[in-house]
């Protein structure tokens, strides 16, 4: 289906047809009791606005409003809204994977120069949503790696660094994303302790 700039909902039209959408009964048949106000509540907008979206949604043919009485208003989601939300799921998921080749691509050169500057272990301190790359990276650049939690690791050199003595030779730690302090202040963490987000994001 061909659609103009004119039809196709933008981003706040497609948050409010996916929030009507979710709320429909799993038939998708019966049409979704939600009220302007509980969207504008779960969306964070204005019920002016959500109003005025849920009418251009209904003039573009992706959603069907019908009036019960002068308070309640129910909503049924078209079959070209569902094939818009489904296109921008899909859009998403692309993004993600792109996303997810990228980081493999960084955290696999990251290990591949680790271990000719003499590394033999990776230590991610703290849990990450990126383990499994980081862990497939190493194994595949035959080195070691683990998991330590945050609060047990003791200082290491950051490799090129000269101002904290190495506690184990051959092993560089890395900190997870879900400590966005800076590495020196994270609780636990190693003194030197390369950001991983640094490596993933191509600052490292």
């Amino acid at each position: 289906m061909f659609l103009s700039s004119d039809t196709t909902p933008d981003d706040r039209e497609l948050d409010v047809l996916a929030h009507v959408h979710q709320a429909q009964p799993e038939d998708g048949n019966a049409p979704a009791q939600v009220s302007q106000r509980s969207i504008a509540n779960a969306l964070g907008m204005s019920v002016g606005l959500t109003n005025a979206i849920l009418k251009r949604l209904a003039e573009k043919g992706f959603l069907m409003m019908r009036r019960i009485n002068q308070h309640n208003v129910h909503y049924l989601v078209t079959p070209a809204g569902i094939e818009m939300i489904g296109h921008r799921s899909y859009l998403y998921l692309r993004r993600t994977i792109g996303h997810v080749v990228r980081y493999k691509e960084r955290l696999r050169e990251f290990c591949r120069q680790q271990k000719r500057e003499g590394i033999t272990e990776i230590v991610l301190v703290g849990e990450s949503d990126l383990t499994f790359l980081l862990e497939w990276c190493a194994e595949k650049e035959g080195l070691r790696f683990r998991v330590e939690p945050a609060g047990l690791a003791a200082p290491h050199r950051r490799p090129g660094g000269g101002e904290t003595p190495p506690a184990h030779v051959g092993t560089v730690h890395l900190l997870s994303e879900l400590h966005p302090e800076p590495a020196s202040h994270a609780a636990g963490a190693p003194a030197a302790a390369i950001p991983l987000h640094e490596i993933v994001l191509g600052n490292h």
